[in-house]
């Protein structure tokens, strides 16, 4: 190790940055204290943690951090899912306005586990698929996409190729309001 390694070495450790209020939270999920966890858990739940950390801390040795990094994710996905109700039907990704039927598409392979998770006897008609549609921008949520991404990329789109399908099929569902006002700043 020559002078230049250590010299090196010196400044990076002194001149560490402060951990974030977020990454000393982080910390405490795991914490002796239950008072201090739930602290810690209710202070996360509030202010803005991305998904990236949580997932993070999702993966930590301490079985305690693990499970509270889970469901501080699991709330604040609820949070932002709950924004976007009601939501499209999945299957009308693979819709086509001009044949007026379904067709074959690489979004249909791509979307159908989640279909397949979820379609069974749902009532009323369509709900199963609706359903679907949550549960797949959920996981796109805890895997990191940005909120804004799935408004303006996935949801979007998918709320005008809907309101291509026929009546009857729509259930007279409205897009969100969120999602109205994006759709016409476009």
């Amino acid at each position: 190790m020559t002078w230049h390694d250590c010299f090196a070495l010196v400044l990076i450790l002194f001149f560490r940055p402060a951990p974030t209020e977020q990454e000393r939270w982080l910390t405490q999920l795991g914490d002796d204290s239950f008072q201090t966890r739930e602290q810690a858990t209710d202070r996360l739940i509030r202010s803005g943690v991305s998904f990236p950390r949580l997932a993070i801390a999702a993966v930590d040795p301490d079985p305690e951090i693990r499970a509270r990094a889970r469901r501080i994710a699991s709330e604040k996905a609820k949070r932002i899912l709950d924004q976007w109700e009601p939501f499209p039907c999945l299957d009308s990704a693979w819709w086509d306005a001009k044949t007026q039927c379904y067709v074959s598409t690489p979004a249909k392979h791509r979307l159908q586990p989640w279909i397949d998770r979820t379609v069974c006897s749902c009532v009323p008609p369509y709900d199963d698929y609706r359903l679907a549609t949550r549960l797949y921008c959920e996981s796109l949520l805890k895997s990191g996409v940005p909120p804004s991404w799935i408004e303006r990329l996935f949801l979007l789109p998918l709320w005008q190729k809907e309101q291509t399908l026929p009546a009857h099929w729509r259930a007279g569902r409205l897009m969100p309001k969120r999602l109205q006002i994006l759709a016409k700043s476009k």
